[in-house]
């Protein structure tokens, strides 16, 4: 498969803290790539970072070879859809639907209408997420969980290549978190697109992802395959945790089971 985006050394620094230190990522077409670390490892940084939204200090980030830095905004849309973490879209009285096809705007030149095509790219896009219900119902109405599905369908209206998701299934309830990670999953594999995310959920990671990418104070310590990167040792390493890991016997990916906390980080002596 093609490799459709390159992070090369790409160093972040705000008034001298370091975010990003020297991180390097190849993503290929038909590729899911978790990106997983404790809260403050990078995570969010990187993916702002990958769509274009964060500049770095350093290094470079390129999208079909060339960087990112020499497109102009709207091409990079065209191309690159992300799902932040937290969504404004709740903000505005906009109905999901028209949420929804401001995806297809990158798509359209000045002054250009919707086509059917673009509505039909619209409709598929809130069936695929659940969000027909809602379709005419103001986002300000809704729940966090489905104002996370709207702005993941307005990402899907998109048609990117590359689709960039930070915490994805952080607002939603059990089955939701299902549906999103089987449909992300079916898009690799279907259509090829490559899907970066950052999870928490150690073992829906391993359960749904190629390749997780293991984050601490913005370095990368671990890329590969989820078998070979949540050790026991690694998790001591990073999540200061004593784990059990094995197989899941029936839906894939691994059972991580949290024994301890590490006593060098225990709450001892609180009150």
């Amino acid at each position: 498969m093609p490799t459709l985006m390159t992070v090369e050394r790409v160093r972040r620094e705000i008034n001298g803290r370091v975010l990003l230190d020297a991180v390097s990522l190849a993503v290929h077409a038909g590729q899911f790539v978790g990106i997983i670390g404790p809260n403050g490892a990078g995570k969010s940084t990187l993916l702002r970072t990958m769509a274009g939204l964060l500049a770095p200090s350093e290094g470079t980030v390129f999208l079909d070879g060339c960087s990112l830095g020499t497109y102009r905004r709207r091409l990079v849309a065209q191309q690159v859809a992300c799902v932040p973490q937290l969504s404004s879209v709740g903000e505005f009285r906009f109905s999901s639907k028209d949420v929804v096809s401001m995806g297809r705007y990158p798509h359209l030149g000045p002054w250009q209408s919707e086509a059917a095509s673009d509505r039909d790219l619209v409709e598929r896009a809130m069936a695929d997420t659940g969000t027909l219900p809602f379709a005419e119902r103001a986002v300000t109405e809704l729940s966090g969980g489905e104002r996370q599905r709207v702005t993941l369908a307005r990402a899907l209206a998109q048609t990117p290549r590359v689709l960039l998701l930070d915490e994805p299934t952080a607002s939603l309830d059990l089955s939701h978190q299902l549906q999103v990670l089987n449909l992300v999953r079916r898009l690799v594999d279907q259509e090829g697109i490559a899907a970066v995310a950052a999870l928490h959920d150690l073992s829906l990671a391993s359960r749904y992802c190629d390749r997780l990418l293991l984050m601490q104070e913005g370095r990368v310590v671990a890329d590969g395959a989820p078998r070979s990167v949540l050790t026991p040792e690694r998790l001591a390493a990073v999540y200061h945790i004593r784990a059990h890991v094995e197989p899941h016997p029936m839906a894939g990916g691994l059972l991580i089971h949290v024994l301890d906390v590490l006593p060098s980080q225990s709450t001892e002596g609180a009150s």
